[in-house]
């Protein structure tokens, strides 16, 4: 899944067009990992994106939302930015931003006890991902794995001022839902969100690019509702951001249908196609005769 050279996470990203990006050079220069522990920029880099890529990889093998995933991200860089990464194994880091990014997505769509996360279950999933050898949640392995998860979670917590209410895909996704600009527009961004995206790009970057492009091929004339979004990286959200994002997206699912084309499975890519390019309204259910019973 992972080039652990980390150079395929950033493949086609334009080096003009930092103020979209999680981390600007600038600002990994500043961080503890090249100021105290004198790593390199390079080397920071790599190892954030493989920690970042890790969280992806939980994220997708325990069937966590992409908004829980792309916030975990977000956090674990952030984390970083104030933390070293010799002194934190980015492992845990990455299951602990993981952690709070579920229980705070949670906590935002209201969900009853039984919707919540099974987290005895992902941090078992985890820690066989990591140290590639099951466990037991009544084992002392996991009780001391949950323990180092735990104690991540508040340094964590600490080093961002205990702030978790920072925009999300959600809170975009859902307020574009529920203007009736596009009905499908959650499921579409659940189906085409690039996992590598989101680990090198802010979400609300990545969901303002994709509700853009609807707008742009629906040849809908909107007022520049992007001006109002909180910037990004210190710099303010154009919309030739958007539309390089979007051109990566685009790119992304070309070559995922030229790799599927040959096994035969180009029909998935081409619905995902046709999601993007024509917004299509929800469709009730054919309604069909009961039959009486003899």
């Amino acid at each position: 899944m992972m080039d652990e050279g980390g150079d395929s996470f950033a493949a086609g990203v334009a080096d003009d067009d930092d103020g979209t990006r999680l981390f600007t050079d600038e600002q990994i220069e500043q961080c503890p990992s090249v100021a105290i522990s004198n790593l390199t920029i390079k080397e920071t880099k790599k190892r954030r994106l493989i920690g970042a890529g890790h969280i992806v990889e939980l994220g997708t093998a325990c069937k966590v939302s992409i908004f829980a995933t792309a916030r975990a991200c977000l956090l674990y860089h952030l984390f970083y930015q104030h933390q070293c990464l010799d002194h934190f194994d980015e492992q845990v880091t990455a299951m602990a931003c993981l952690f709070i990014a579920c229980k705070a997505e949670s906590r935002q769509l209201n969900l009853d006890r039984a919707s919540y996360l099974h987290i005895s279950k992902v941090i078992s999933r985890s820690y066989q991902l990591v140290q590639r050898e099951r466990i037991t949640t009544d084992s002392v392995l996991f009780k001391e794995y949950v323990d180092r998860i735990l104690f991540t979670e508040r340094v964590l917590l600490a080093s961002l001022g205990f702030r978790l209410d920072m925009p999300t895909m959600h809170d975009y996704v859902k307020a574009f839902s529920e203007a009736a600009y596009f009905p499908n527009l959650v499921a579409c961004i659940n189906t085409l969100l690039p996992s590598t995206l989101c680990l090198t790009h802010h979400p609300l970057v990545i969901i303002a690019s994709i509700v853009h492009s609807f707008e742009k091929n629906a040849k809908m004339l909107p007022e520049a509702w992007w001006t109002k979004l909180p910037p990004v990286s210190g710099k303010a959200l154009t919309e030739e951001d958007m539309m390089s994002v979007s051109g990566r997206i685009e790119k992304h699912l070309t070559a995922e249908r030229e790799l599927q084309r040959e096994v035969g499975a180009d029909a998935v890519f081409e619905r995902r196609d046709s999601m993007l390019r024509r917004p299509v309204p929800r469709k009730p259910p054919p309604h069909k005769p009961r039959s009486a019973n003899p």
